[in-house]
């Protein structure tokens, strides 16, 4: 059958074997057909498509996904549970700065530059967006950045985005108000809790200061191993692309985030205490170069094993806190595996964790 469709075709049939052919092109088709799927699509459209059954191939080794592409998966999960859309955009643009890869024969000006991070087209994504009267663009992005550093070209792949300007409101008789740095914050400390990747929030370097908040911006540390940022957009930023101050924006490397991530393959259940918790509130006024981690970490060293959780739940500074000082609460939960703690025990290891406190940090 497959010969009579080439004879048809004037292909002249040089040879034949039972498994193969060899034959001669037509000299009207030399340009046409070069390579064997060439003839393959001549067969397929004379004899019909429907003459061809699909079958899915089978392997003897299933496949199966690389770790990068299970944590892109997860996180991609985990934002749209957020609330984010996911958004895609080219990876050339018109936005030019430093150390970046540039064509030397665009097609188009608007197609010059290679990006050397998301953040830029997404703010210009979520300013468009709010000129045509739209809703608030909460969104992330997962693609390529290209940069030149001491002649190399270097390649990576980020997730970055950008939230904040809804308004909510707890109750009906109160006005809508916007997320503000800490609850921004939480948002990432959720996407980190889900990769089980514990995190160290430390004073952002200059390297953002044009674009971010210099006041709320944080890089994220783990393993010693700068993972990215999060800030508040630069109020003059949000102003000139018609945002609202409270904007936040985020930037990961996914390359430093798959070394440090460990898919769960078993889930390991802990039990729990049946002996009631006892918590106490503790305020603290503090110097502003003293880090929330130093007091964190002395907390949970004096306080020792009984200390089941702290969570951070008031910051505050201003009058009449002195300037250079700012005050925090406390919310520290004891419980014991073995005994229902008294009263007196509690007082005792808040106790001295206060003295701790007064001693080391003033």
């Amino acid at each position: 059958h497959i010969l009579s469709i080439l004879k048809a075709l004037y292909f002249n049939i040089i040879s034949e074997t039972k498994d193969s052919c060899t034959l001669y092109i037509p000299f009207s088709r030399e340009f046409d057909l070069e390579r064997e799927v060439d003839l393959i699509e001549e067969i397929v459209r004379i004899s019909g498509f429907t003459s061809f059954i699909s079958i899915v191939p089978c392997f003897e080794k299933q496949g199966n996904f690389s770790k990068l592409e299970k944590i892109k998966r997860l996180v991609r999960k985990t934002f749209i549970e957020l609330g984010f859309n996911e958004v895609l955009h080219y990876s050339i643009s018109n936005i030019q700065s430093g150390n970046q890869l540039e064509l030397k024969n665009p097609i188009v000006p608007e197609s010059t530059f290679f990006r050397i991070n998301l953040l830029n087209q997404l703010i210009q994504k979520a300013s468009l967006n709010r000129n045509q009267k739209n809703n608030v663009l909460e969104a992330f992005e997962i693609g390529r950045v290209y940069s030149v550093m001491n002649g190399n070209i270097i390649e990576s792949e980020l997730i970055s985005g950008i939230f904040g300007g809804n308004l909510y409101t707890s109750n009906w008789n109160e006005e809508g108000k916007v997320i503000n740095w800490f609850e921004a914050k939480g948002v990432i400390e959720h996407i980190f809790d889900v990769l089980g990747i514990s995190v160290i929030w430390v004073k952002s370097s200059n390297h953002w200061m044009n674009l971010l908040h210099p006041g709320r911006t944080a890089e994220l540390v783990a393993n010693n191993q700068c993972l990215g940022f999060f800030g508040q957009l630069h109020p003059m930023i949000a102003k000139a692309n018609s945002l609202v101050d409270q904007t936040y924006v985020f930037e990961f490397n996914l390359e430093v985030l798959n070394t440090l991530w460990q898919a769960k393959q078993i889930y390991t259940y802990k039990p729990y205490s049946p002996f009631p918790a006892s918590q106490v509130d503790l305020a603290c006024i503090k110097k502003d170069n003293i880090s929330f981690t130093e007091v964190e970490n002395r907390i949970r060293q004096i306080a020792g094993p009984s200390l089941e959780s702290m969570n951070l739940f008031d910051y505050y500074s201003g009058s009449p806190i002195p300037p250079g000082y700012h005050s925090l609460g406390f919310k520290l939960r004891f419980r014991k595996f073995d005994q229902t703690l008294t009263n007196e025990e509690v007082e005792s290891i808040v106790k001295k964790v206060t003295n701790s406190l007064v001693k080391d940090f003033d």
